[in-house]
């Protein structure tokens, strides 16, 4: 059974250190037995992302030449000194799981499922599809029920969701979606439990294969632990790939000067009913603050932290300094 690793994320200043040997292997993770991705020549530039203080040598996450792996402290010379801007953060991120997750029993309790029409059932490894035959041709379904199933495979490597029951989803016509959820308008999908599809074309467009990560998403946290709205919301766009819009940051930049910007521990709650207007806000702020994540620890740091939901609340005060609050 693989054992607790208590560790240390210290953020590094980035190009401030070279290889030490010849031929030293650049490797998949810090685990002993890791495998290797390649060999650097001694001398080498790196840039170093973050450093994970556990049992025995630092091991350090770094990128070279476009590629991104793990090397032991023994490896590199002329490291530069930590950040100090990024101590307070950094030091809110010890003692988490590298290998060994709790397991987290939580399910979001289902709701009815909504009347079909016409009752479509496809099974995946992962997800049950249940759709309206006349409102979504079998071809589509098909599709959704294997970008579904995929990409929640991708989800759970990436964030570290965990294997429970079978999930199930709904596809429905844009039209009985926000009629059966009671959404707003502007929403493009929702989870209660179930992950609710509006489907407005035969085909997975880059639009739908967008919202379907971003329900899954949620979905995948949901069976890791509880987190805050912003944190589920950030996340959830972040894996779809959206970015925070160049006139989103500029009136985000004006509601701190203003003192305006909410904490991020009051967007918090069901966002379902929220406006227009105020949900571009709430949702651009949420993505804003997990960029912040990625930016200073990347996926693997990111990873470590949803492993300790507890711990999520731990880092808001700095997080909410850094948005201008």
């Amino acid at each position: 059974m693989p054992v607790l690793v208590a560790v240390l994320l210290l953020a590094l200043s980035a190009s401030a250190a070279s290889i030490k040997e010849e031929g030293t292997p650049l490797r998949a993770g810090c685990e002993v037995g890791a495998p290797p991705l390649t060999t650097l020549a001694a001398g080498t530039p790196v840039d170093v992302k973050f450093a994970m203080f556990g049992q025995g040598s630092p091991c350090y996450k770094i990128q070279v030449a476009g590629r991104t792996g793990y090397v032991s402290g023994t490896q590199l010379q002329d490291l530069a000194p930590p950040r100090k801007e990024l101590a307070t953060l950094d030091a809110k991120l010890v003692s988490l799981p590298l290998t060994l997750l709790p397991k987290v029993p939580i399910r979001a309790e289902l709701p009815k499922l909504p009347e079909l029409k016409q009752m479509g059932r496809l099974s995946g490894t992962f997800i049950t599809l249940y759709y309206d035959g006349e409102e979504v041709p079998e071809s589509t379904a098909t599709q959704l029920n294997a970008f579904l199933n995929n990409k929640l495979d991708d989800l759970s490597s990436g964030l570290g969701c965990r294997e429970g029951s079978q999930l199930e989803a709904v596809a429905q016509s844009r039209a009985s979606f926000l009629k059966s959820t009671g959404s707003a308008e502007w929403s493009d999908g929702q989870f209660d439990g179930r992950i609710r599809i509006p489907v407005a074309s035969k085909d997975l467009d880059p639009a739908t294969r967008r919202s379907l990560t971003h329900e899954l998403t949620h979905a995948c946290l949901v069976r890791m632990g509880r987190y805050p709205t912003w944190l589920h919301e950030g996340l959830a766009q972040k894996s779809a790939g959206d970015t925070v819009p160049e006139g989103m940051r500029v009136k985000l930049s004006g509601m701190a000067r203003q003192g305006k910007l909410p904490k991020l521990a009051t967007l918090d709650g069901d966002w379902s009913k929220l406006d227009t207007e105020h949900a571009a806000s709430a949702y651009a702020q949420a993505l804003s603050a997990v960029d912040l994540l990625y930016r200073n620890y990347g996926a693997d740091g990111v990873r470590n932290l949803l492993a300790d939901p507890e711990k999520v609340a731990s880092v808001v005060p700095e997080l909410d300094r850094r948005l201008g609050r």
